[in-house]
């Protein structure tokens, strides 16, 4: 911290993690300085939390042919292409949720998977529970801009987000 003329101003201040202030030109005008208390400044911001979202994907197989949804070009991660899913503004899963998700989407759930995946982006984190499933009857797209099945092998050509990557690679395991 200096004094200037119209009161109290901080300056950018190294001296914490290089411990110079010996050398600091400026220490004759800082007050952390003069009064020893270097360890004090710069305070850290408070960090504000980061908001949990909670969804579920479906792992849908048939034979050696996995189905894959691609996202509306806009919006978030739009054009990206993902395992049929949703994420909740929740912090806990929604069985309600879950099942008219799986209802509206003619799927069937044949294991969940033990494994859940979590995703950190900047201003929010995914927690997605895994679940392989069947299609029930025919499949419709009713939601995402395309859906394709796709050989196992070819999934990895698509674009696909971080979060999809993730579970891609447990269910090749599963």
């Amino acid at each position: 911290m200096r004094s200037t003329r119209h009161g109290w101003n901080w300056v950018p201040c190294n001296a914490k993690r290089m411990r110079v202030c010996f050398s600091c030109p400026l220490k004759e005008m800082c007050c952390a300085y003069r009064k020893q208390e270097v360890e004090r400044y710069p305070k850290k911001k408070e960090k504000k939390p980061v908001p949990v979202r909670h969804g579920a994907a479906s792992i849908v197989t048939c034979g050696s042919r996995t189905l894959m949804v691609r996202r509306r070009p806009e919006g978030f991660l739009g054009g990206l292409w993902e395992y049929p899913g949703y994420t909740l503004k929740k912090e806990t899963a929604d069985p309600q949720y879950l099942a008219s998700f799986l209802e509206d989407n003619y799927l069937e759930i044949i294991k969940k998977s033990e494994t859940s995946v979590r995703h950190a982006y900047s201003h929010f984190i995914q927690h997605i529970d895994l679940y392989c499933a069947s299609v029930k009857g025919k499949w419709e797209n009713g939601y995402w801009d395309k859906a394709r099945w796709v050989n196992t092998e070819d999934i990895r050509s698509l674009p696909r987000s971080g979060l999809a990557i993730k579970i891609g690679k447990i269910a090749e395991a599963l």
